[in-house]
């Protein structure tokens, strides 16, 4: 799988450096010039600076903020993947399984169709009721043992 924390890593590392060289070699040009605010007027250059550098390690905090988000989130991705992957086997499994189950019944069922035809009448429809009773109990037995995935079945 993709290891996530290094992916984001990677690509903070790719991204910091990047930022950091735009902002500090863009030109202001006259249609994008720095308006003074309340917050700026009255500072000189050295203030100016100083808080540009607070704004700039509060932006490099939250970048590492959304690198640990987007590790847990990349690792919490893999973990539903393979979940999902060992499911998938689960699941395919017990269609097989219940394909089988489901043939086994078709054949039982025609062979009590047939004994039922021989033996005739009030007898049949107990030795009916015995035989599907037989059936559904190697049925169930047969689920039960897909659903806890038994071996000694």
């Amino acid at each position: 799988g993709i290891n996530a924390e290094y992916m984001g890593t990677v690509l903070i590392g790719l991204l910091r450096p990047n930022l950091i060289n735009c902002m500090s070699t863009m030109k202001p040009s006259r249609k994008y010039r720095a308006v003074e605010t309340g917050e700026t007027r009255g500072l000189s250059n050295e203030e100016l600076y100083a808080q540009q550098l607070q704004v700039r390690e509060e932006q490099d905090r939250k970048l590492d903020e959304l690198l640990v988000g987007t590790t847990k989130l990349g690792e919490l991705s893999n973990d539903i993947y393979k979940e999902l992957s060992d499911q998938e086997v689960i699941i395919e499994d017990l269609g097989d399984s219940m394909d089988h189950t489901g043939a086994r019944m078709k054949q039982e069922t025609s062979k009590v169709t047939t004994l039922i035809r021989k033996v005739g009448g009030c007898a049949g429809i107990i030795i009916m009721i015995v035989l599907l009773g037989l059936i559904l109990s190697v049925a169930i037995t047969n689920w039960v043992c897909i659903i806890f995935n038994s071996d000694k079945c």
